[in-house]
Parts: C-alpha cells; structure tokens; sequence
C-alpha cells in the first residue's frame, strides 16, 4: 500500500511551494527544472502519486466543495476565523477570483495535471506506468472541469512555449472519458483496500462511472460557459447504463467493513481510522499516508475541536442543521450520525460523527470554555459572529493518539477518494434516474443495513441526494453532489438567499486568466 510514498521521499523534498512561472503557465511543462529530479517513469508516477495530498486535506480542494455546501461553515469567532473574509465568501458564494482557497486549489489543480502527463512523456514508461498516469491525469482534469469549467491541458513532452489545449467543460467530459477508457484495460487488477493507493481497474471503472455520472452536469452549459441548473430528463439512459456497469465493476473484491466485536458504527468509522487501509475492506482509491510523510489527514479533526478538546484543536469549521435534519428527520439513532469509540473515549472523551452538547475529556469530566462556561455545542451559529460554542462539529477521520489525552500531528489514516459506499450510491442514483427506485431501495437499503441504521423508502430523487449526505458527509463530495440534484444554490444555514447559477463554477484566478489569451473568465465574475 505505501509503496509509492517510499519511492517519492527524495523527490518530494524537491517540491517547493507554487511559483510564479506555475501560475503563468497554468501547468509544468518538460522544459522546467524540476522535472529532472524525476529521472524516470517510476519516480515521476510516484511523485504524481504524493500530489494526492492536495485533495486529501481540508483547506484547498476539500473547502471549496464542503464550505459552498449544505453541510459545512467557518463561522468567525471573535478575531478568529475571519481571514479577510474568505471563509464566509465561500458560505455564502461571494468569492472573488481573488480568494486564496481558489487560487491555491486552481494552482494544485494545474500541478497534478502537469506532473501526471509527465509520466507520458517517458519513452521508456510502461504500458501500466502510463495507465495509471492517465488515470491520475484523468482525476486532474475532472477536478479541474468539475470546479473551473474550463481546462488546460498540454501534450507530454510540449515546451512551456507551446500554447495550451482548451477544453469547455462540454468538451473536456467527453475527453476525459475516452482518455480513461483507453487505458483501462492496462491498470493493475485491485487487490483490497491496502493496495487501494494505486490505480487499478476498480479505481478507474469507479472514476469512470463518476464521469458518467456527471456528465449531463457538464453538458448543461451556455454558449459562454455559464452553467445551467441540470434538469432530471438531462440525464441519458445510457450514461445511467453505463453508470450501473462501471460501478458493479469497481465493487467486484470489495466488502461492507464487518470486523469482529465492532458496532456497525464502529465498521463505519473504521474506513477513517488510524490504519484504515489495513482494517478496512471498501476503500477502491485512495491518498496513502504514513507516520512521517507529511500528510495533513490530522488536520480533519483539528480544525473542528475546541482548544480544551483532545486534539485541542483550531475551533473552527461546524457542521449545519441542513445536514443534521437529515439524521434527526429519519433515524436519530443512525450510527453514522454519533457512535461511541472505544479508542476516541479512551484517549479523548470524543465521539466518532456529529459533537452536539456537553464535551467531556478522557476521564469522562466535563471540558470547559476559555471562560470556564461548559464546552456544550450549540447547533447555531452566526456565520459572521459566533461563540466559540456555538456550531455543532465533525469527528469524521478521527485523531490518532500516542497516549490517552495526547494527539499526535503524525498520523498514517488514508484518505478516500473512492469507495464501495460511493459506488453503491452512484448505482442507485442511476437506477433511480432511469425511473427504477425498487432498484434504488435495495442498494440503499443495502447500505443502511450495513450501517445499522434503520430502513428508508427511497422513493424521489431527493431521497438520493439526503443518503449522499448522510453517507459522505464532510469526505469532500458534497458540493458536485448538490450540483447534480440541483440543491446547490439553495438557502442553508448561513446562506438565507437563493443564489445565482454562475457560482456553480468558480472564477479563473487572475494570473492565469491575464497570462493565457485561450482563457477567458467565467460569466458572473
């Protein structure tokens, strides 16, 4: 599983911070230095490898698709949490192209792409090296099409004078399909969840159905590239087809997570435990970490705690009453909802899931405010002022611990991309879009069963979209999911206005956008 992390030690010492010359040239052409720390195909799919980190922590990527969300917020509190404004611009979708968090993830966008089609430029790469390169390039792109509209693409091997390929959001869909079926058939067999840090068939059947999935999103465009609110009959039968094949691919080897003596809500919580590669059975893909590599997975549960907790943490990001209406509305005994975990309660009081009332710490007493009131979370919040008690938070990758009431920043939880969860309710998704909710009923029914929690008809497509959230809360989905049932724009807490259909997209940051004439800002910026 940690393989490619071993490999890329060296080369990601190398690594510096994006530079300028990056940001002008929207990706990293042969022609920079960089690239020859990365002497050969193995190291450079390696390298490409480490990039996942960018996605896989919470303050780029994952922000912009959980705060733009129905179930995430940065309330400011006092003088914390305010940082120019750029947090609650992402709550309320008021961001400029301007706001660091889309600057940074446009840029680590630009960079995945780059270091992945460098990995096609070796002569000597192996058909499978190459494979999972496009599959990498493939995530890239998608990520960039799903966030920007706009993609920038340059062949391997092209100088950084060479002008860019451009693809409208219509036109990159459809390539990054074909790139990714090209190439499936020379990805490695998958395994189980400790080899899910490579891509293999069942990563690329499942990122392939997620293409599919969205694919009416993308095609649901206006002739200057504003996005349009994607209606249910946009949805082509047979892209749903193709949605419900490519998942039961990518489940083939995989299992509901079932270890002896656990709760189901301890299986649940155990695909975000410390070793999860390891103990779980229904990751298909994922950002692989290790003691020591520099991951920033710990930071999930650090950035929500209060400063008494264990992680005392940076008190920040809560979680909204949209998402918990979702669990309270139909089976407030969900375990996904709130469980108790023998190792969280020994080592810290926490519980795995959603922190609502009074926190208690290791020894079970209660923990208080920097004021010595009792630490006891609200479920409100203001968005531009709150208390640092107010908002309910998220224990989701739970912290690791050396010993009881100490949390280490050093952590080797992996970080799911794709799942067996996941792909299951793609499935149902495409069942239900294509008229089929008996169908729909038992996968999810499946699923919930699987979680302990109670049977739900499934009977609407918003039934869909609530399991997605009850499911992948906080796993950094939720904005693309909201997008595709047409919830994104909605009022939520925080946000009490209905909002323009252009933020659907985020704006093209200013370097890029002034420095490649193909590039043109998105409408509404």
């Amino acid at each position: 599983m940690k393989k490619y992390i071993l490999t890329a030690v060296v080369a990601l010492a190398t690594l510096t911070s994006c530079s300028l010359d990056e940001q002008l040239n929207d990706s990293i052409g042969k022609d920079n230095p960089q690239f020859n720390t990365l002497g050969s195909p193995a190291q450079s799919l390696a390298f490409t490898y480490t990039l996942l980190e960018g996605p896989g922590s919470p303050f780029g990527i994952w922000t912009l698709n959980e705060d733009s969300s129905d179930e995430e917020a940065k309330p400011t509190r006092g003088s914390d949490w305010f940082d120019g404004g750029k947090w609650q611009q992402l709550h309320l979708h008021t961001w400029l192209p301007s706001n660091p968090q889309i600057t940074n993830s446009y840029t680590d966008m630009n960079r995945g792409i780059a270091y992945a089609t460098s990995v096609l430029g070796f002569a000597n790469a192996t058909k499978q090296q190459k494979a999972e390169a496009t599959f990498l390039q493939v995530y890239w792109l998608w990520l960039m099409t799903d966030h920007f509209g706009q993609t920038i693409l340059r062949e391997p091997n092209e100088a950084d004078s060479v002008p860019s390929i451009y693809w409208t959001r219509s036109q990159a869909i459809d390539n990054e399909i074909a790139k990714l079926e090209a190439v499936i058939n020379d990805l490695p067999a998958y395994t189980n969840s400790a080899g899910a840090g490579t891509a293999t068939k069942n990563a690329g059947n499942a990122l392939l159905a997620k293409l599919y999935l969205n694919k009416a999103v993308y095609k649901a465009t206006d002739a200057d590239g504003k996005p349009q609110v994607v209606t249910p009959a946009a949805f082509a039968a047979a892209d749903m087809d193709k949605v419900i094949a490519l998942t039961t691919a990518a489940m083939a080897g995989t299992s509901f997570t079932n270890i002896a003596g656990n709760t189901p809500g301890q299986n649940y919580f155990q695909n975000f435990a410390p070793d999860n590669g390891e103990r779980s059975t229904e990751i298909i893909f994922s950002r692989v970490n290790e003691v020591g590599n520099g991951s920033n997975v710990f930071q999930f549960a650090y950035m929500t705690t209060h400063y008494n907790q264990a992680p005392g943490g940076y008190n920040g990001p809560s979680t909204t009453t949209d998402l918990i209406g979702k669990f309270t509305s139909t089976d407030p005994n969900d375990p996904r909802f709130s469980t108790n975990i023998p190792y969280l309660t020994t080592n810290s009081g926490l519980k795995a899931g959603i922190l609502i009332g009074q926190q208690v710490n290791q020894s079970g007493a209660n923990i208080l405010t920097r004021l010595g009131a009792p630490l006891s979370f609200t479920t409100a919040f203001d968005l531009a002022s709150s208390g640092e008690a107010q908002g309910a938070r998220v224990i989701k990758y739970y912290p690791q611990y050396t010993s009881p009431g100490n949390p280490t920043q050093q952590v080797n939880t992996d970080f799911i991309f794709l799942s067996r969860a996941e792909c299951m309710l793609m499935q149902a998704e495409a069942y239900a879009r294509k008229g089929n909710f008996a169908t729909a009923n038992t996968l999810i029914g499946q699923l919930r069963a699987a979680r302990g929690a109670a049977p739900l008809a499934i009977t609407t497509l918003q039934n869909v979209n609530d399991e997605f959230a009850r499911e992948m809360y906080w796993q950094g989905t939720r904005r693309t999911d909201q997008i595709r049932f047409g919830t994104f724009l909605n009022p939520v807490q925080g946000r009490t206005a209905t909002t323009d259909r252009h933020v659907m997209v985020y704006p093209i940051p200013l370097i890029p956008l002034n420095a490649n004439p193909k590039l043109k800002q998105n409408p509404g910026y």
